[in-house]
């Protein structure tokens, strides 16, 4: 797919591939205005390239230079920071690992980079009043 979009003569390696893939799929999604809550589904298609996609986004909004490179590293730390681990969400609900686990992680990670989320009991409170 890519050599047929991007032609022969450029050859790069399977990590760049991939890195321009996933800020590719980043960028599909900066039509109209970029809230916080299109801010995260950019991040999240963007892969390993969250900082390269929050680059080239500085680069596009002008008028916002800094403040994406901000929130991408904003993103990155809820990311990597589980507020509450797969073994403690599943101790809340009393359920096994699964899909469900990792759902609600994703949707505990989205809420905190919205701020509605901002500690473990919002996070634990969170998941006793949607699930229970």
């Amino acid at each position: 797919m890519f050599q047929k979009k991007y032609g022969h003569r450029l050859r790069c390696s399977s990590i760049t591939q991939k890195k321009i893939r996933d800020i590719h799929n980043g960028l599909k999604l900066i039509k109209g205005r970029i809230t916080r809550n299109k801010l995260f589904l950019i991040f999240n298609a963007s892969g390993v390239s969250v900082f390269e996609t929050a680059l080239i986004l500085s680069s596009i909004k002008a008028g916002n230079r800094g403040k994406f490179v901000n929130m991408a590293d904003e993103f990155m730390k809820i990311k990597n920071e589980d507020i509450l681990s797969g073994y403690e969400i599943q101790k809340i609900l009393n359920i096994e690992p699964g899909r469900l686990v990792g759902s609600l992680k994703d949707s505990i990670q989205e809420r905190q980079f919205k701020g509605f989320i901002k500690n473990r009991k919002q996070a634990r409170d969170w998941i006793l009043s949607n699930l229970t």
